[in-house]
């Protein structure tokens, strides 16, 4: 590390130069539409959030993280707002029972969307047109249709965000099945200055549908204005004053994976020091690579030749013949063992020194003496035959392997 310590204050100062090119440089705006109540940017919905206490007091305001099937069964169907706000409604079959049989308890549903389509829209009987021939520069006016509204101003959009609308046969045609529990014909909220309808009503038996086809409204863009504020407002007061369920989990982009680094991916900072990170740990791993990876020279260990020796010896007195005098290095060669390992002075080889022996090795006191008497025996002859030496040999290396004691 220290060798390289240049090398690292480069890219340290690399670091450093681009945090501070990064930091320094306007942040550009996000502009994707993500109606989420969590996000500040321009196509986000947090103010909306933030005003629906104002228009829902006293009420309490939840929001829905979780997909129908779950919320509609832990909150009550009946008695309760529910508000969605995406670029587009597809809900599914199940889905649909439930939102449908939960208004036809007495819910009431606010949805904003560009396009509606599955099987809740096929039984509303309503579907989304696009007007394609608006210029950049166009404008187009929204109103409220409610006579008792006519005091709030209309706010203008740009003709391509504002191009929605409901088509007017689907609009006609939405009224002709008629249910048990009432009349399901629509009644027109909001229109264009075109004479167009975006906003429209839907009784559902003891509930009903308020369907807008303008979601850029409720975004912080809009509610910003005062004017678009004012139209927020004054639309969402059609509900009644009562519980209401903020939608979060149909919102765009919901599918899409949501990890640590996938936002940092999305960050232009966060990833160009994530890029950084790993272009620096790739070239240091590289240097290191070339200057440390050398062919590192087999070494080998010193031979210990004191084995060699010894046998070399055991082989000449072996050949000689002389027995005798072999076991008795053997026996000092034991000996010297029970010195060093269980410290234990072996010039008297009486009954007190065999009791420690056969304590301190957890062997029976009657093979212990049993040893050390042949040792002295051995050691008082004058000549030893071969069946003798390989009877010591036995009986220590029996003393060895019994008790454990190290021996070469």
């Amino acid at each position: 590390m220290r060798a390289n310590w240049k090398y690292i204050a480069v890219l340290l100062g690399l670091f450093a130069v681009l945090i501070g090119v990064e930091v320094g440089k306007p942040r550009p705006l996000d502009w994707r539409l993500t109606l989420s109540n969590r996000d500040r940017i321009p196509y986000g919905s947090f103010l909306l959030y933030e005003m629906l206490p104002d228009l829902f007091p006293v009420m309490p305001l939840n929001s829905m993280e979780r997909p129908l099937f779950l919320t509609l069964r832990e909150e009550s169907r009946a008695g309760a707002n529910l508000i969605f706000i995406s670029d587009a409604l597809a809900f599914d079959p199940s889905e649909s029972d439930l939102l449908l049989a939960a208004v036809d308890s007495g819910a009431s549903v606010f949805a904003s969307a560009m396009a509606f389509e599955g099987p809740l829209a096929d039984s509303l009987g309503l579907s989304v047109a696009i007007d394609f021939s608006w210029q950049r520069s166009d404008t187009l006016g929204i109103r409220l249709s409610n006579p008792r509204l006519d005091d709030v101003p209309s706010p203008h959009l740009p003709g391509r965000s504002g191009g929605f609308y409901f088509e007017e046969r689907a609009l006609a045609d939405a009224g002709v099945a008629e249910r048990d529990s009432g009349d399901t014909r629509p009644t027109v909220l909001g229109r264009d200055d075109r004479g167009r309808t975006n906003f429209v009503r839907i009784p559902w038996g003891a509930g009903a549908f308020y369907l807008h086809c303008l979601p850029q409204l409720f975004t912080n863009y809009h509610v910003l204005d005062p004017v678009s504020r004012s139209y927020v407002g004054a639309a969402l007061s059609h509900l009644p004053v009562r519980p209401t369920l903020w939608d979060e989990y149909y919102k765009p982009g919901r599918a899409m994976v949501r990890t640590p680094l996938r936002y940092v991916l999305s960050q232009t900072p966060l990833r160009n020091a994530w890029y950084l990170t790993l272009g620096a740990i790739v070239l240091f791993m590289l240097f290191m690579a070339r200057r440390r990876q050398r062919i590192i020279p087999v070494i080998e260990p010193v031979r210990n030749t004191t084995v060699d020796f010894v046998n070399t010896v055991a082989r000449l007195y072996w050949q000689k013949g002389d027995h005798h005098n072999l076991a008795v290095k053997k026996i000092q060669h034991f000996l010297d063992h029970i010195r060093q390992h269980y410290f234990i002075a072996t010039d008297r080889l009486d009954d007190a020194f065999i009791r420690r022996v056969a304590r301190r090795s957890g062997l029976p006191p009657a093979d212990v003496e049993a040893l050390f008497r042949y040792l002295e025996d051995v050691r008082r002859r004058e000549t030893l035959g071969e069946a003798g030496l390989r009877r010591l040999h036995q009986q220590i290396d029996h003393f060895y392997r019994t008790s454990g004691l190290p021996h070469d």
